[in-house]
């Protein structure tokens, strides 16, 4: 009976000792490292330039609206992807840190500036935001395909 008791508990504790199972985030989650931050409500506008000269980069702004006053940390997150897209169009989330203190909700204006590095001129850019997504054209001239997106022609080279 001694004997029994102990291992009756260590099987009962079993499931208790058990983590459950937590499937993996998807794709597009942001980073575990920035608690809180998250996408952004809306993209209101964006324009992109390119700078031919080696290496060539591009340079992408975006003016967008949060629900709080105060975001920070404002980024325009590339999404990873194993080879590029067939069509030619890469997806950015927009994403920032809503203020820690307690504040009312009223829309506020934004503006982020993004500068990357490039091999080759993405057709598009596509970037995401809560409420929309706006298409920006790069190298395209017409949207690759059907888009649910707002579409925006980018400024010339330079």
């Amino acid at each position: 009976m001694r004997l029994l008791l102990p291992l009756l508990l260590f099987a009962l504790a079993q499931p208790a000792l058990a983590t459950p199972y937590e499937p993996p985030p998807p794709p597009w989650a942001w980073p575990a490292e920035e608690p809180g931050r998250g996408l952004l409500f809306m993209v209101t506008a964006a324009e992109a330039s390119v700078d031919e000269t080696e290496p060539q980069s591009l340079t992408l702004r975006v003016k967008a609206v949060a629900y709080y006053p105060g975001t920070t940390n404002l980024v325009l997150q590339p999404l990873p992807a194993l080879s590029p897209p067939a069509d030619g169009v890469y997806d950015v989330l927009l994403l920032g840190t809503p203020p820690m203190a307690l504040t009312m909700a009223s829309p506020d204006n934004l503006a982020v500036e993004a500068r990357w590095r490039l091999r080759v001129l993405p057709a598009a850019i596509r970037i995401h935001a809560e409420q929309n997504c706006l298409l920006l054209l790069l190298a395209a001239s017409e949207p690759p395909g059907a888009t649910d997106c707002e579409v925006v022609r980018a400024t010339a080279p330079g």
